[in-house]
């Protein structure tokens, strides 16, 4: 049994703390909760039997700690992540580690100097859809990849005070889509070389205030010549849409929505099936669950994590990639990102 301290009780970190309650309970210990801030962290402690404090240096001097779950907003990730790995304690870090690539290697460092565990939230990665997509590109089953396209249409709208710390659209949303590019081409290891990207605060024209938008589309050559396209934005009415397509020059994959249910209406109306899940928490529970549990058995078992601090420092230079891309109008070479 391993006990974890959950840090930043926000939405995120709500999201992990239900789903070590209801589906890794027998694996781990879920034994105190911290938030400097939260308003509601009594009340959340109570609703899930554990301890609380407002102070991570506390978290990090008790013995009885394995690891600790980073949840807090973005800007607080590279300090949080070096001072908990050299107080002992097991890392697991919600994406991104790092707004810029200085402090990205600082955080690799640190990983390196330490025998902790680090690990990168990245939950797409364990998703049934995209581990079978990557699983069938790796034994070449539709040759070379040629093309990729990804869509996230996400669902609920944030509120506007969490975008305002999120590190805008490109490292806190599209980001999960720009490591996707990365995880389905590394096994064959192609790499980004360029990036282009086109976007508008549509929806909440009050982005545009702190350089935010809140649709998106980005456009990542690769090396060998293929191209990945993703569209994103902030809010569909109709659910939380997540897709992906494969263009290979054997074949095509394709992944649809999941659904509720996938039971088909027919009449003399049409042809009526579930709308996609409408949140992320729906969508990616099993994800997030299996994540953890990983992360879980990298401790037990002393063995590297499924994602390193190092697994995902390509995203993080597309995502600086489309913020230039986005505030200079031109494409980016990946390589101007140091």
């Amino acid at each position: 049994m391993i006990n974890i301290a959950l840090v930043g009780i926000g939405r995120i970190g709500l999201v992990h703390a239900h789903t070590i309650k209801t589906k890794l309970s027998s694996e781990v210990n879920l034994s105190l909760f911290v938030d400097s801030m939260s308003k509601d962290l009594e009340n959340k402690a109570k609703e899930y039997n554990t301890k609380y404090s407002r102070s991570f240096d506390e978290c990090l001097n008790d013995k009885t700690i394995d690891a600790v779950l980073l949840c807090t907003p973005t800007n607080t990730h590279t300090e949080s992540c070096i001072k908990a790995l050299k107080s002992g304690k097991h890392v697991f870090c919600e994406k991104p580690i790092a707004t810029n690539i200085e402090d990205h290697l600082k955080v690799i460092e640190a990983s390196r100097k330490s025998d902790k565990k680090l690990m990168v939230g990245f939950n797409r990665r364990f998703d049934h859809n995209y581990k079978n997509i990557k699983e069938r590109i790796d034994t070449g089953e539709i040759g070379k990849v040629q093309m990729i396209k990804l869509t996230n249409y996400d669902s609920p709208f944030p509120n506007v005070e969490f975008l305002k710390t999120s590190g805008g659209i490109y490292l806190d949303l599209c980001i999960h889509d720009l490591d996707l590019i990365s995880f389905l081409t590394d096994k064959n290891g192609d790499e980004p070389v360029e990036l282009f990207t086109w976007g508008s605060a549509f929806l909440m024209p009050e982005l545009a205030e702190f350089g935010d938008v809140d649709t998106a589309i980005v456009s990542v050559k690769m090396k060998s010549g293929a191209i990945a396209n993703i569209n994103t934005t902030r809010f569909a009415n109709y659910g939380y849409d997540q897709r992906a397509e494969v263009l290979g020059t054997k074949g095509n994959l394709e992944s649809r929505n999941d659904t509720p249910t996938n039971v088909i209406l027919q009449n003399e109306i049409g042809v009526i099936g579930d709308k996609p899940f409408y949140t992320f928490l729906d969508r990616y529970e099993n994800a997030y669950a299996e994540e953890i549990k990983q992360f879980v058995e990298s401790i037990i078992n002393d063995k590297d994590v499924p994602v390193n601090a190092q697994d995902c420092l390509p995203a993080l230079k597309m995502a600086l990639a489309a913020n230039i891309s986005l505030k200079e109008n031109r494409i980016v070479k990946i390589d101007e990102i140091k």
